[in-house]
């Protein structure tokens, strides 16, 4: 067995919040002056309001790393001891609430130095000092431990940060199992082991606390408790050298277990002068584990349900920036009236429309879809929009107008994405339109009883080439009743053999709708996916835009 040593100066920092590890950093890839605290500009961010905008550095110089105050309000402790400087060694601890970080030094097992079996050498605490208690009568023993389990759980629930936690646990079960000797050992993601409770300086009369490898490293490995009754007589461990050196007469190691890993070791030992454990104290050590296990698996899951809700948070916030670009109420053409709806298939939609009505008071109406889903999908729509409306104000020429919004996309949009769009600028009477389709599918007019789905060719989308090449139509209008653009939410909505809801579908459903009004119309056509889909809910966005003609009614 090879030797765990801890190196001078530490080389990681183990960041840890609510139990949690959130951050590991390597310091000997760290700049010699880190600056800790909430502050984005820090070297070491600690997000949270308790936390000084700038709360500490942390300098590196011949003799170690300093840590010094940087003037905060709530200060910061080291192994359990407020202070203002401090020049840390490897297996300090330091807390800056609600934070606590653990310096280690850059060994780990593949530091050999001696083939002997090894200990993990630990100075032993000042701050979780022994508190002894004669063994009680075998008649109150399932009392008291009943007691020592109740005590620990309050203790448990009354946790106010990691440091206090580990601390507390720490101390009580070695007041619990009266053992002469108790550590906490973490495991980290590596499999690396570490002093995991905070610990005092040692003086120069501590003797150092021995943890046989050995054992730690069965008891990792197995994922349960471990017990040895009598160290001399156990012929598991009768090479273990550590276990001699080390006085050890009998050994309890129970691994806390989260999420099927090992993240701590509790290791407990008696000298041999003392009582040897007994089974039911290694049934006592791992109740109270399982406590500190739940504990540690209760703030993980609320740490992951404040992080989706902080997320679901910024989604509806997004999806609320995105109503608030959609027009409202819809400016309406002096000939007739128009309608709009969209309906995200997720929180945020990456289909938009616009209706506007230009300087010379001609009536534009446009949709757009983004690809993808999503944020990025929604990130796209707000460019779609914004560059259209800028295109149309600068530019007399629908097709500059068009060549201008597809420049902006191909710089803006994300690696990847595009747009289909149609825009339809109407003549202020109604009596022509100019017709841009870049990639999108045929907008469907209604003129008397006959549906007709024009322009039929469709030009490229808009941010794949630097310059659109394709031109624009031009319709000229007589007897044209409603106007339906849609996005593929609509037309490729599918049902449960997978057919299409399709241009011929809509086509029947908007010749349906009679003399409805343009929002009638929106409505029905809704309700006729839905009830095609078998579903209340859409796998895309569903967009339309529904322009009808007055004297059509």
């Amino acid at each position: 067995m090879r030797e765990l040593v801890f190196a001078t100066p530490p080389q990681k920092l183990m960041i840890r919040r609510d139990l949690r590890l959130v951050q590991e950093l390597d310091l000997a890839r760290q700049a010699n002056r880190l600056t800790i605290g909430r502050s984005k500009r820090c070297s070491i961010q600690l997000d949270d309001w308790d936390v000084a905008p700038i709360h500490a550095t942390l300098e590196q110089f011949d003799d170690g790393w300093h840590l010094r105050d940087a003037g905060s309000e709530r200060g910061l402790r080291v192994n359990g001891h407020k202070t203002a400087h401090a020049i840390l060694a490897p297996g300090d601890v330091v807390d800056i609430r609600p934070f606590a970080m653990n310096l280690l030094g850059a060994g780990d097992d593949s530091n050999a130095t001696t083939p002997k079996d090894s200990s993990l050498h630990l100075s032993h605490s000042g701050v979780t000092a022994t508190l002894v208690r004669e063994a009680p009568d075998s008649g109150n023993v399932i009392r008291q431990r009943l007691d020592d389990l109740y005590a620990l759980s309050r203790l448990i629930l009354a946790r106010k940060d990691n440091g206090s936690f580990w601390q507390i646990m720490h101390a009580a079960l070695q007041r619990c199992l009266a053992a002469d000797r108790c550590v906490l050992v973490g495991v980290d993601p590596a499999g690396g082991l570490y002093r995991l409770a905070p610990r005092a300086r040692p003086s120069a009369v501590d003797s150092p606390l021995g943890v046989s490898l050995s054992v730690l490293s069965d008891t990792v490995r197995a994922g349960k408790g471990m017990l040895v009754e009598h160290v001399g007589s156990d012929m598991r461990y009768a090479a273990a050298q550590s276990l001699v050196d080390h006085r050890s007469g009998s050994v309890i190691c129970v691994p806390v277990m989260v999420n099927g890993h090992s993240r701590a070791v509790v290791y407990a030992d008696r000298q041999v002068s003392r009582v040897p454990f007994q089974p039911g104290d290694l049934d006592f050590a791992m109740a109270a584990v399982d406590l500190a296990a739940s504990a540690v698996s209760m703030d993980e899951l609320q740490a992951k349900t404040r992080e989706l809700s902080r997320v679901r948070g910024r989604i509806e916030a997004g999806r609320e920036m995105q109503e608030m670009m959609l027009p409202s109420p819809l400016p309406q053409p002096t000939w007739g009236e128009v309608a709009a709806l969209n309906v995200p298939a997720d929180q945020m939609s990456g289909d938009i429309y616009d209706v506007l009505i230009d300087s010379k008071g001609r009536f534009v109406v446009s949709l757009a879809d983004v690809s993808g889903k999503g944020v990025p999908a929604a990130f796209g729509t707000a460019i779609v929009q914004s560059s259209f409306r800028q295109a149309v104000s600068d530019h007399e020429d629908l097709r500059a107008a068009v060549r201008s919004i597809n420049g902006t996309l191909d710089k803006s949009l994300p690696p990847g994405c595009f747009a289909t769009m149609v825009i339809c600028r109407f003549s202020q009477d109604g009596s022509e339109v100019e017709i841009a389709n870049a990639g999108h599918h045929a907008p469907l007019w209604l003129t008397g009883d006959e549906i007709e789905a024009y322009p039929q060719s469709i030009a490229i989308a808009l941010g794949i080439v630097p310059d659109w090449p394709d031109d624009i139509v031009r319709k000229q209008l007589s007897s044209e009743r409603v106007l339906v653009l849609s996005s593929d939410g609509v037309t490729e909505a599918t049902n449960a053999e997978s057919a299409e809801y399709g241009l011929s579908r809509l086509s029947a459903c908007v010749r349906g709708c009679g003399d409805d009004s343009a929002e009638s119309i929106a409505g029905r056509i809704t309700e006729d996916v839905q009830r095609f889909s078998g579903r209340d809910e859409f796998d895309d966005d569903l967009t339309l835009v529904i322009v009808k003609w007055s004297g059509s009614a």
